[in-house]
């Protein structure tokens, strides 16, 4: 591997999972075990100590209780963000930056009743 590097895994609960549900299946077992294997492995390289050390890899995933222990200890993904959901405000302004590439009435968003649904609708979205 080449350092620097940035390393993205989306999704990572539906990648791996972790080994204590009954769920997971021997692919993401052996996933599982190759990361791990794989991590721990990043940056040790003796004659090129300080470079190998600009790799990082960065999780993402919706569901953090189905991730392995074994990836969140330190060295691996020990640094943990978590960016919780927009509030009414931030999903009326999310929206009004995607719809004003849109044709629509120019009052779409700001009606009690569609403040109303607004809400409604991307609380579930958003699960």
């Amino acid at each position: 591997m080449t350092a620097p590097a940035v390393i993205f895994l989306d999704e990572l609960d539906a990648i791996v999972g972790t080994r204590s549900k009954s769920g997971q299946s021997g692919v993401q077992a052996k996933l599982l075990s190759a990361l791990l294997n794989e991590m721990d492995g990043i940056g040790i390289r003796q004659d090129q100590a300080a470079v190998d050390r600009a790799v990082f890899v960065v999780g993402a995933t919706n569901r953090r209780d189905l991730i392995d222990e074994a990836l969140l200890r330190p060295g691996r993904l020990d640094q943990h963000i978590r960016v919780p959901l927009p509030d009414l405000q931030a999903r009326q302004e999310i929206l009004q930056l995607y719809l004003s590439r849109m044709p629509t009435a120019g009052d779409v968003l700001s009606s009690g009743d569609v403040r109303r649904r607004l809400t409604f609708a991307t609380s579930a979205i958003s699960w």
